[in-house]
This record gives C-alpha cells, structure tokens and sequence, in this order.
C-alpha cells in the first residue's frame, strides 16, 4: 500500500499489486472510520480489481485524521478468502 501526502495537509492511501506470472487474484482498499468513540469496521472503499501478472492499483482513497486503510488481495471478492496487509 502507498501512502501519500498532498502538501496541504491531505493524507491519502492507495493499494498497490504485483502478481507474478501464473498468479490470478483480486484487490481493493478496505476502510475504517472513528466516529463517535469507536471504530466502525472496516469496509471496502475502492473497486475490486481482477488481478494477473502486471502491476495494478486503486485509485488514492483520502485518509486523514480519524481514517485507516489497507489493502488487499485474495482468491475472491472480500466475502470470499482474502488477507488484508497493516493499516494505516
């Protein structure tokens, strides 16, 4: 996962996938929200992109104060078997 910052104060994440050959997989970037003293859970923010041997990524998704993100990959969409890198 990249993270990024705009120069202004504007964090942002984006997931970022490289596969080699023979690999087939899927990827997004997963987020969660603190409101109101807690946690909401994570959820998928981006598109969910078929993955094959090249490199592909999500677009930036902001993440400031109060946000985390992280990205993902897995066999199958997030329902399915998958695994989700560390947040930030």
């Amino acid at each position: 996962m990249t993270v990024s910052w705009d120069g202004s104060g504007n964090d942002y994440a984006q997931g970022n996938f490289y596969l080699g050959v023979g690999d087939e997989c899927e990827g997004w970037l997963e987020r969660d929200v603190y409101s109101n003293g807690s946690w909401s859970g994570w959820f998928v923010e981006s598109g969910i992109h078929s993955l094959s041997p090249i490199h592909q990524s999500t677009d930036p998704s902001w993440d400031g104060t109060n946000y985390l993100a992280r990205a993902c990959v897995g066999d199958s969409t997030p329902s399915g078997s998958h695994s989700c890198g560390a947040s930030c």
